[in-house]
């Protein structure tokens, strides 16, 4: 056995497994407009940048809207490269959270 295999009866994470947990930063856009010298005037109070801060890069965003008279979050990945799904919606803040940073973890392993 190689020493480097990890201790006996563990096996390596399979290839296609995420390798560790990604941390996001949820800030207002009024707020990232600034740091990326935008107008934060055009934002609303409850729209939102998601940035990686490993790369410190806004790599989406989260804001709500009504859509057919109930209210949704909905979430964009803006990141290069991003296949479909890019987009998505969800029912609370925290559930847009959520699903933006499961699809971010699958993209993110495939860059």
């Amino acid at each position: 056995m190689d020493p480097d295999d990890g201790p006996p009866g563990k096996r390596p994470p399979s290839p296609s497994a995420p390798r560790e947990t990604v941390t996001l930063l949820l800030r207002k856009m009024r707020a990232q407009a600034r740091i990326e010298g935008l107008n934060p005037d055009i934002w609303a109070d409850d729209d939102y940048a998601i940035v990686d801060p490993d790369i410190n890069k806004r790599v989406g965003r989260i804001y709500p809207e009504v859509i057919l008279g109930a209210p949704k979050w909905l979430w964009f990945l803006q990141t290069e490269p991003a296949p479909p799904p890019n987009s998505g919606k969800a029912d609370s803040l925290e559930e847009a959270q959520a699903a933006f940073k499961r699809r971010y973890q699958e993209v993110r392993g495939r860059m």
